[in-house]
Order: structure tokens, then sequence, then C-alpha cells
């Protein structure tokens, strides 16, 4: 790096600005318990990061005697959209005779899927009660649509209850549409939607507003009391009648009533922003398709979630994925090879 010892351990143990340096530092995670180090003990970490999701992963073990393993700590599932790679080096402050061994790495590209709905397949996202988005809420996820959208109607999120006109997100004609009600929301003519597009709903019923946007750009908002019946079920891909969808899709988030505390959306809103924020706040559903699924008593494919493990978001109909290319797209990463 070229800094001076004294220096750079500084700037890594201090989260603060560093005027008119290069060097940047951030706190991701530190260990709650604040447990020390024991002279004479081996210890084996992993650092786990999946650019493509932001997510970063930390676990800790001691070898103690017969080789019997002890974990120590899991930072759990850490986001963070700004760290996209570089070089990992060790480093140890002010101890002296450390020997690291058994290094090893591997590139885990190959793990990030999206998801493809086509009819009849969908997805179920919950009810509204179980995802806590009666009143506020906000709803955002990436998609890419397979084939043309000329003359084609394609769902990407509605609600379905026989009580209540149904909240709907759609393509129709290359345009992104919002209906509820006698309510709607028409975007201008789309252009490239074939290739990734970040799709966001925000509802915010203090101030009867709901707004559409298309990647960083709003496209309209409307003037209503929008409050979702607590009994309707959510869908991704399905409107509960006659369309479905036939794209790719991926990064579906939703946050809850949370959003009330702090206000998210402005005229510089952009992807690794809204990234951030829902990775500080308390995110009711998070779904990522992956390879690591498994079949509930149904035969349906439940798809992994974060942060949220009562929600039980789950694939209906025949599964199909893909690799993930949201991220790839948004910061323009070049990758050599699947390996």
């Amino acid at each position: 790096t070229g800094y001076k010892d004294d220096t750079i351990a500084e700037k890594i143990f201090s989260s603060r600005d560093h005027a008119g340096s290069d060097f940047v530092s951030r706190k991701l995670y530190h260990d709650p318990s604040h447990r020390t180090w024991e002279a004479n003990v081996p210890y084996r970490w992993k650092l786990r990061h999946r650019v493509s999701i932001g997510e970063l992963r930390v676990t800790l073990q001691s070898v103690g005697q017969n080789r019997r393993i002890v974990p120590i700590l899991d930072s759990g599932p850490v986001y963070d959209n700004e760290v996209l790679g570089g070089k990992l080096g060790l480093f140890s402050q002010e101890q002296w005779n450390v020997t690291f061994g058994g290094i090893r790495g591997r590139c885990l590209q190959g793990e990030n899927f999206a998801g493809i709905i086509t009819k009849p397949s969908y997805v179920e996202l919950g009810t509204v009660r179980d995802l806590d988005i009666g009143r506020n809420f906000i709803i955002s996820f990436w998609v890419k649509i397979i084939g043309v959208c000329q003359g084609t109607h394609l769902t990407h999120v509605a609600t379905r209850n026989w009580n209540q006109a149904p909240l709907q997100i759609f393509y129709k004609d290359c345009q992104l549409r919002l209906r509820f009600g006698d309510y709607s929301i028409i975007s201008a003519p789309l252009k490239d939607l074939d290739d990734w597009h970040r799709i966001t709903v925000e509802n915010d019923y203090q101030h009867r507003k709901t707004r559409l946007w298309f990647d960083n750009t709003r496209v309209d908002e409307l003037d209503v009391d929008l409050v979702l019946d607590l009994d309707s079920y959510l869908y991704l891909g399905w409107d509960g009648k006659d369309h479905f969808s036939q794209v790719q899709v991926d990064e579906i988030r939703i946050l809850n009533r949370n959003m009330e505390q702090s206000r998210l959306f402005n005229d510089a809103l952009s992807a690794p922003n809204l990234d951030r924020y829902i990775a500080q706040k308390a995110v009711t559903l998070h779904v990522n398709f992956d390879k690591r699924v498994f079949r509930n008593e149904a035969g349906n494919t439940k798809l992994v979630w974060r942060n949220a493990p009562s929600i039980s978001a789950q694939n209906i109909g025949r599964e199909k994925f893909t690799t993930s290319t949201v991220m790839s797209h948004i910061y323009r990463l070049k990758w050599q090879n699947d390996d």
C-alpha cells in the first residue's frame, strides 16, 4: 500500500475519514463479545464474499486438544455493495511470531443465480399479514424480459384477494404500469427491456403517496390511501388470474413498516444507495434464487431467503435457474471464467 506500518494500522482500525488519502476503511463487523486471542492456540477462519449480492460472512474456530474444533463466532450475513473485490492480505498489529498456514481460496461465482419465471410458473412470496406490508412498504426487484414486450402483458408483482382490488405491477406493450383499483401509473414506452432493470414500488401511507420507480427514475406517484388486505397473497410472476410473466428475476427485496423511520427515496436515488439502505434496515423478505433449494411436502421448491426465516417464499411450477448477472450489469464487472 505504500503506508508506514503505524499509519496503515491506524487507518485499518479507524472508521473515520482520512483527508487527502485514497485509503478507505469502513468497519463492516465486529465481535460483540470483544473476545481476545489466546496465546499458542491455533485458529481457523473463513471469509466468504458473494460480490453479486453484496454478502460477506466470517466464521472463526479454535483448534483445541485432540484437534477438537470449537466454534467461536459467526458474523452471519453482512451486506455491503461497495466492496467489489480487490486483494486479500494478512495483517498483524503489535503481535509477534504469528504463523499463517493452510491458506486456500476459490471463486464462488457459479453459486449466484437468477430465477426464470415463465407460464405456468410463479413465486408465492407470502401473505400481506406475514410480510407486514399492509400500509407502508417497499417492494424492489430486478427483472429482465425473455423475448419481446410489444403486444404482451407480463405480470411482475400482484396481490390476490377476492374482497379487494389487486395491486399489480406489470409490463404491457413495453410500458411499465402500476394499477390499484381505479388508480394507475403508466410510463412512457421503454427500451432495452431485455437487459436488467430495477423496478421499485414505495407506498407511504402517512403522506398518501404511492410511487413507482424504474431504475433511478421516478415514473410517477399517486395520491391514494393504498391499504392492502392482510389476507391477500403476494405473487411474483402471476396476477392470480390469467396473466403470467416471461422474465428473469433476481434480488427480490421487501421492506415493511420500518421504512416509516427514515425516508428512502429522493431525486438522487441510485441502485447502490438502495442496496445499502436495505442492507441496514430490517428487510421482511430478501429472496435469492440459489442452488441450495429444497422441496416442501407439496413438491414445490422453497427459495433461499434472508433476514426473515419465518417467511417461506416458494417457487410454484417448473423451477429454472440461470447465472445471475445483476451486479455484473450494474458495476460492469468482468469475469474471466466461471471456475
